[in-house]
């Protein structure tokens, strides 16, 4: 299902909700500062829906994604709520993801989950080896079914913080080994220590692309997959990183519309929140709206700029953390050898105007200066 929803052509929108403000475990990088015990109705999930599915517009597919907190919190309500949408005809496709901290998926929950495998799309967030796991995560990984989730909905989210970045290599070819796919990316909003960690993570980097290089079987985390061959120099417009308030809406527990889940009161003040849907979101940037720095960045058009911690912290969403930069240009140029090592060594299956882009790209990345 994963692959159908994110390959092919239909024209889709992403509906957050959020099912719940809680949360059963406390990790070290939580970007939700403002918990809370709120929940949804689920006769407003099904009104959001209604007006979703029947909408008259040009999107084909809505993406529901149930979102906490730990969404499986709400779980009565989510399965209510499938059974709903699986007990109508729509003018409009539709699938359900979900992304858990695994920690409640036993039992009935895995049975629900199979039951209705065709539409879900659901990710697990595990932070690598185990003892990374424990490390960011609040001693939680004895209670995830790892191999539940890797034999059926093997598609992991991985968040490296400041106590596992020494290890990010050895935690994605952990997961990778046990069978999933990883997206993997540094914790935003958090103190780091930058001039040490930028070194770490480019041996890090190092040691998974000898990983990958030595075993091109395995299909490499997002990390080392941001799409440099998609880079158009020439395009002075380009798509935003995730069509917040385009492509992408957030419901909060009460109904209250925002342009995602990053701009809901669960991550910042509930002024700044609502101040949020005044803000003006046509899923294009134009480099006349970035300051300089960005503007004439080589990998600005995949860069994985967050929108709403930039408004949330600088009041701005094209405002990137100057700092954070640091980290994406190293990832980038990794990105850039990487590439270069598959193409030498004839991993890379290319037309040639595939190649000719891929080699320019490459050439102007490498003027990146961390």
């Amino acid at each position: 299902m994963l692959k159908k929803v994110l390959d092919d052509d239909v024209i889709s929108k992403t509906v957050v909700l959020l099912v719940t403000n809680s949360c059963n475990i406390d990790c070290v990088y939580c970007y939700e500062h403002f918990k809370n015990a709120h929940y949804m109705q689920l006769d407003k999930m099904i009104e959001i829906a209604d007006a979703e599915l029947n909408a008259d517009n040009e999107f084909e597919r809505i993406g529901f994604n149930i979102m906490g907190g730990e969404p499986f919190l709400a779980f009565e309500n989510i399965k209510k709520f499938t059974e709903y949408l699986c007990s109508k005809k729509w003018s409009k496709d539709w699938y359900i993801s979900l992304s858990t901290n695994g920690t409640l998926v036993h039992e009935e929950i895995q049975e629900y989950m199979l039951r209705y495998i065709d539409k879900l799309v659901i990710s697990l967030s595990y932070d690598g080896t185990n003892n990374m796991q424990d490390l960011n995560r609040s001693n939680s990984s004895s209670r995830v079914d790892l191999d539940f989730f890797a034999n059926n909905f093997p598609y992991v989210k991985m968040t490296v913080s400041p106590f596992t970045l020494g290890s990010l290599a050895d935690g994605i070819i952990f997961l990778q080994k046990k069978g999933f796919l990883v997206s993997a990316n540094l914790a935003l909003g958090i103190e780091w220590d930058y001039e040490r960690s930028i070194q770490l993570l480019g041996k890090q980097l190092e040691k998974l692309i000898d990983f990958y290089i030595a075993n091109p079987k395995y299909r490499p985390s997002s990390i080392l997959d941001m799409g440099i061959e998609t880079i158009n120099p020439l395009k002075k417009d380009f798509n935003s990183y995730c069509g917040a308030g385009n492509k992408l809406v957030c419901y909060d527990w009460d109904g209250k519309k925002y342009p995602c889940h990053m701009f809901s009161p669960l991550s910042m003040s509930l002024e700044k929140a609502t101040s949020s849907n005044n803000l003006v979101f046509n899923g294009k940037i134009n480099r006349d709206m970035l300051n300089e720095e960005c503007k004439s960045c080589p990998a600005i058009q995949v860069c994985p700029s967050c929108e709403g911690m930039n408004f949330e912290a600088r009041d701005n969403v094209y405002a990137n953390d100057k700092n954070y930069c640091k980290f994406v240009k190293v990832q980038v140029l990794a990105n850039a050898a990487f590439r270069f090592r598959q193409y030498k060594l004839g991993q890379l299956d290319l037309t040639k105007d595939e190649e000719y882009r891929l080699l320019n790209n490459i050439k102007l990345l490498q003027q990146l200066s961390v």
